[in-house]
Parts: structure tokens; C-alpha cells; sequence
């Protein structure tokens, strides 16, 4: 009996995590192949439990290899994120090289203003080849895979500097790599994709073009559009115990009344998030939002135990709650996680969220989308203030859709969510267009088929790449 190929997947983070194995593209991809793990040290054993809970194949699972990261390398890092940035004139760099959130030294920030001229000139593209192949020269291969080395490398985080080595490695044994950009945002804010891997799967046609201009002399071809993996999810009836009722009544909500998710970012985005669900938990107390409650959903970089004394306040609801299993971003995600996130978007009315990606996927569901852009009792300036969100390069398809309403005082708040609650139809087309915008049906097969087109003939994917 033959043996089915071997491939090593890195799941370095909590996203990984959600995209590849609660979404199924393990699964699909276990049909045809054996998959053998990278991850940090010390999250294998709960990826192992988690495995075995989603109902996976066993795993073999290899530690993410640990090298010190020197400042040269991460100076260099920095000089190639700024000049591709300021070629591609991303809207984000600028912002958060004016905001505390950037965290941008005085000197980085000069130092951007002074390369500014050269990266927008004819000579900028030579040198961002030129700290290309700098930073390739010096990264040091990964070594001692051994046999989970296999035929071919998933990459699942191609912006982490951790997954550099791995790359080269593959790439001087001539073993293609497939990756995928987990999030919206990455191409635009997070960093530069180390190397022109055989494919980069991406979400939409908007990311694919990031794709194109950053990496010059990669074809469309090699960049495709599988849409979001988890948008899977809302496609499919939900398992038996997660229809709207049950799922409400076990957060101790009232499935009569109508439900106002406050789906939150990183507290350390957005450190005012505490003040404006106080808002809105006050407004349905005195009767501003009628018939209403609240569900305050963290973001796995939030900090639950600010929403905590809220949980004890009639209609309000806090999911997660301070030590719950699974929650934040150092540990594997329950394997009902997805599904809890479908329940959630269709059990809710409206969908209030600071820039989140959750507006995409309220879109996918035709929840009515509201954009909190005021920062609760405080008055910040333009790049300080949460206002600067909807500048970034990756918020352009969510501003330009007109599917959400952009609300800069807890005034305009209140009544975008009334509007939202009384006319759900309002913006619905919008919300479609929001939604296709994000990717295509399908997104699962789509990219497993991606990653599997590296097995069927690997040499021959090597000659097409």
C-alpha cells in the first residue's frame, strides 16, 4: 500500500488555528495528504487535544524552530516594510507612523520621511529588490525537518518573520511553498512576504493586486482568490442546540427582544471600547433602545475582564467571561468556535463594531453593520482617535461599499443602531456588495484545491511556478 505524501503545515498563531483546522481545509486536505504540524512549543499538546476533538487524523507535530531575531535583521525588516509602503503609498504606514498606536520611534519616523523621495522615484524599485535579496541572503535556513520535510511546505503566515528560515529552506531544496495571507489587513500594515512563494493564496481581488505591486514579476495566476475560510461556516445549517432561542437563552438573553452585538478589536487599539458598551448598555436601560439588549463579544486581544461588571446588568450579556477555556490568543480555540461565530452573526440584529474584520463577516450573514468611530468620552486627535481606523489601505472596499453607517458621537451611534433595528433592509444590497467584495463561494475547496495542486506533480508545479 502506498503511502500518502507528507506535508508540513505551520500553524504559528491563533488565526492559523481558525483558519485552517476549525474551517476544514485540514480535513479536505488529509484525504490526500499527511499533514505534519509546525507550531510554538508550547501550544502543541492543545493542538493535539484539538485535533482529536474536530475528529482530524492524528498529527505529527514538529516546534516551531527558535533563532534570535538580531536588530540588524530587524532593522532591515523595517527599511523593507518602509520603502515598499511608501512606493505603494498605504495609507495605513502613514497613519501609524503620526499615532502612538504605530509605535514608531522619533527615528523611524524621520528616517521614513527621508527614504519617502527615493522609494517613490524611479530608483525605488531596484532597492526594494535590492533589501529583497539583503534579507534573503542573510536569513539562515531552517535544518532538521528530516522526513516531515516531505514534497512540498503550507505556509499559513508568510508576514511572520518565524516562518523566514522555513521558506528558505524549501526554497534551496526546491520544494514549492504554498501560502496564505491570513487576514485583511496584512499586505497593507503587518509587513513584506519574505519571497515570491510558488502560490499565495489571498482573500479578494483587492488583496491579490497588494499581491502584484509588491512583488513585482508575480503573475495573477500565482496569486488566487479563495475568498475567507471561515465565511464557510455561514453557508451551513448550524448542529442541533445552536438554533437563535437556545443559543440566546444560554447567554441569558431574551429571544424576543431585539439583540445588539458589540463585536469588539484589541483593547490596545482601541482602549475605549469599555466606555462606549457602557453607552450602549445605558441607552437600553433608560429606554433609547427599546425592546433592545446587548451581547458584548471579545476579540480574542481583548481584555474580558473590563466588560466583567457589565455581565450583572439586565440585558447585557458578556461573552467570553475572565478564565474561560480557550479564549485569547496564547491557546487552541474550542473546536466549536466557528460555529459559535455563525450562531452569534445569526442570532444578533445588528452588528456594531471599531474596523473590525467582523464586518465582513456580518455582510456574509446580511446582519446590518455599524461603525463605531468616536472614541466614548474622550476628544483625540485625527491619528489618535479611532477615526483613523477607516483611513487604513485595507478599510477602502468597507468605506467605498457604503454598507455601514459612520457614527463619530454615541448620538449618531444610537440612532444608526435604531435605524439598524426598525429597517434591516436598509443597505442590504450594500452589505451584498460588501460581501462578494470579500471573496468567493466555496472558500474551503478553494484553497485546498490550491494546496493540493502542489501534490499531484510537484515537479511539474515547480516548472509552472
Amino acid at each position: 500500500m502506498n503511502r500518502r505524501p507528507r506535508r508540513a503545515i505551520t500553524i504559528p498563531h491563533h488565526w492559523s488555528i481558525k483558519n485552517i483546522l476549525h474551517a476544514g481545509v485540514a480535513a479536505k486536505l488529509q484525504r490526500h495528504v499527511e499533514l505534519v504540524g509546525i507550531a510554538d512549543e508550547e501550544r502543541i499538546a492543545d493542538l493535539i487535544a484539538l485535533v482529536a476533538r474536530l475528529g482530524l487524523e492524528p498529527m505529527d507535530w514538529l516546534a516551531m524552530p527558535k533563532h534570535e531575531d538580531t536588530r540588524a535583521m530587524q532593522k532591515l525588516r523595517h527599511l523593507q516594510k518602509a520603502v515598499a509602503f511608501e512606493r505603494m503609498r498605504f495609507s495605513t504606514e502613514r497613519i501609524l507612523q503620526r499615532s502612538t498606536r504605530g509605535r514608531r520611534t522619533r527615528l523611524q519616523r524621520l528616517a521614513s520621511w527621508l527614504i519617502r523621495p527615493v522609494a517613490r522615484s524611479p530608483w525605488g524599485a531596484a532597492w526594494q529588490a535590492s533589501l529583497a535579496q539583503e534579507r534573503w541572503d542573510r536569513t539562515i535556513p531552517t535544518s532538521g525537518l528530516g522526513e516531515a520535510r516531505g514534497d512540498a511546505r503550507f505556509a499559513t503566515n508568510p508576514v511572520d518573520f518565524r516562518e523566514d528560515g522555513l521558506g528558505k529552506e524549501a526554497e534551496l531544496l526546491r520544494l514549492p511553498v504554498v501560502t496564505t495571507v491570513p487576514s485583511w489587513d496584512n499586505l497593507s500594515s503587518k509587513g513584506v512576504l519574505f519571497t515570491r512563494f510558488h502560490r499565495t493564496a489571498v482573500w479578494s481581488a483587492v488583496m491579490q493586486q497588494e499581491v502584484l505591486r509588491l512583488l513585482p514579476g508575480v503573475t495573477p495566476a500565482e496569486v488566487p482568490v479563495v475568498g475567507m475560510t471561515r465565511f464557510q461556516a455561514y453557508r451551513e445549517p448550524l448542529p442541533n442546540g445552536w438554533d437563535r432561542e437556545k443559543f440566546l437563552l444560554s447567554l441569558g438573553l431574551d429571544p424576543a427582544k431585539k439583540t445588539i452585538q458589540l463585536a469588539n478589536t484589541a483593547t490596545s487599539s482601541f482602549p475605549d471600547q469599555p466606555t462606549v458598551a457602557q453607552h450602549l448598555a445605558e441607552a437600553i436601560q433608560s429606554g433609547e433602545l427599546q425592546d433592545a439588549q446587548l451581547l458584548v463579544r471579545g476579540h480574542p486581544h481583548d481584555e474580558p475582564s473590563l466588560y466583567a461588571p457589565m455581565a450583572s446588568w439586565p440585558n447585557v450579556a458578556v461573552w467570553p467571561l475572565p478564565g474561560m477555556e480557550g479564549y485569547g490568543t496564547q491557546t487552541a480555540p474550542p473546536p466549536d468556535d466557528l460555529v459559535r461565530l455563525a450562531a452569534t452573526l445569526r442570532a444578533v440584529d445588528v452588528c456594531v463594531n471599531s474596523a473590525s474584520t467582523i464586518a465582513l463577516d456580518a455582510a456574509a450573514c446580511d446582519v446590518p453593520i455599524v461603525s463605531i468611530a468616536y472614541d466614548g468620552e474622550r476628544d483625540l486627535d485625527a491619528y489618535q482617535s479611532v477615526r483613523s481606523f477607516y483611513q487604513y489601505t485595507h478599510q477602502k472596499p468597507l468605506m467605498e461599499s457604503g454598507a455601514a453607517p459612520l457614527c463619530e458621537s454615541r448620538e449618531a451611534l444610537i440612532a444608526a443602531i435604531r435605524e439598524a433595528l426598525d429597517h434591516p433592509e436598509r443597505r442590504r444590497a450594500e452589505r451584498q456588495q460588501l460581501a462578494e467584495a470579500a471573496g468567493p463561494p466555496d472558500t474551503v475547496q478553494r484553497l485546498a484545491d490550491v494546496r493540493l495542486e502542489s501534490v499531484s506533480n510537484p515537479e511539474e508545479f515547480r516548472r509552472a511556478s
